[in-house]
């Protein structure tokens, strides 16, 4: 007697295995770039937001003189408006003679240190759109005999929630002038 096929059959176990193999297989590619696009999304968003916060900076040291920018960030309890008090609102200024090797875990701090003609200050746990920034603003006097001159700057924004001034935590860095007069 001969065995009759079965029209309505179904899959194998076999075949469903074999197919869902290949199915998984094809679906890996496309979770890691989902998970890399997200990824850059995440750093992109960091990157925008941190140019936006030096942008702002920039644009109130510019607008202002060196006389000004200097008493704020020197004494701060004299008032800083540099930043909002939402962002960052320091009671004092720290001389140092090395770059700062650990951020303070709260509050805002600002740091001073003077080397090789230039003056640098730290902007440590900056508050800016829900996240944790910290600035290093790199000034150098122009050399110049004229009454007038700029103190170049450079401003340098870290994300605050990794290491503190790692390559791997570095945004952005914009420069611009502060004029003297």
């Amino acid at each position: 007697m001969e065995r009759q096929k079965n029209k309505n059959a179904g899959f194998t176990l076999i075949e469903l295995l074999i197919a869902v193999t290949i199915l998984a297989l094809a679906l890996i590619p496309l979770f890691q770039t989902l998970v890399m696009s997200g990824r850059l999304n995440a750093k992109s968003r960091d990157v925008l937001k941190g140019t936006d916060l030096g942008q702002n900076l920039m644009e109130r040291m510019t607008a202002d003189t060196w006389e000004s920018v200097s008493s704020q960030l020197n004494d701060p309890s004299g008032g800083f408006h540099l930043l909002s008090a939402q962002e960052f609102a320091p009671t004092a200024c720290l001389p140092v003679t090395a770059p700062p090797s650990g951020a303070p875990g709260s509050g805002y701090s600002l740091r001073k240190l003077e080397a090789e003609g230039h003056t640098y200050y730290y902007l440590l746990n900056v508050a800016y759109s829900g996240r944790k920034y910290h600035i290093v603003l790199d000034f150098e006097k122009e050399n110049s005999t004229k009454t007038y001159y700029l103190y170049h700057v450079k401003a340098i924004i870290y994300r605050g929630e990794t290491d503190f001034l790692a390559e791997s935590s570095h945004l952005v860095t914009l420069t611009g002038a502060v004029r003297n007069k």
